[in-house]
């Protein structure tokens, strides 16, 4: 019975795992700001999500616009393979996207990127999700309206 239990932990965990592989944004969150003080990376899964019908929040949040140019690249280069797409531009950068991906091992995949840099802002926000959660409630999450 526990290899049962054990097994399947570990299913469900490599079935998370699986759902950002592939995204080039995937190296953004390979600790590389964890030690930055112009950084914060949030990661949260499993019960903390269970109202959010999301298995997977992950974040980045960069305060140093001179960390930005790579994260922009990256959402960029996973822009193309979008099956729905919300972008926006100033002076030739990316300042806002939001991009819905093909489903993978039955998880929405989702990506919000805004750099207020852009505007005269202090920050540039990176999130990825995953999980059962329609656009509608993605859209409602990200705006902060219930």
């Amino acid at each position: 019975m526990k290899h049962v239990l054990l097994i399947t932990l570990l299913t469900f965990a490599l079935g998370q795992a699986a759902a950002q592989t592939g995204l080039n944004i995937d190296s953004a969150f390979d600790g590389r700001f964890r030690s930055s003080p112009a950084a914060v990376e949030t990661e949260i899964s499993g019960s903390p999500l269970k109202n959010s019908a999301l298995d997977i929040y992950r974040s980045i949040t960069l305060t140093d616009p001179a960390l930005t140019g790579d994260i922009e690249a990256m959402v960029l280069k996973d822009g193309a393979d979008a099956e729905t797409r919300q972008v926006r531009y100033i002076e030739g950068r990316l300042y806002y996207a939001y991009y819905i991906f093909k489903p993978v091992d039955n998880y929405r995949r989702y990506l919000f990127f805004i750099n207020s840099f852009l505007k005269g802002g202090k920050k540039m926000t990176l999130i990825y999700m995953a999980g059962e959660a329609t656009p509608e409630q993605i859209k409602k999450l990200i705006s902060g309206h219930k």
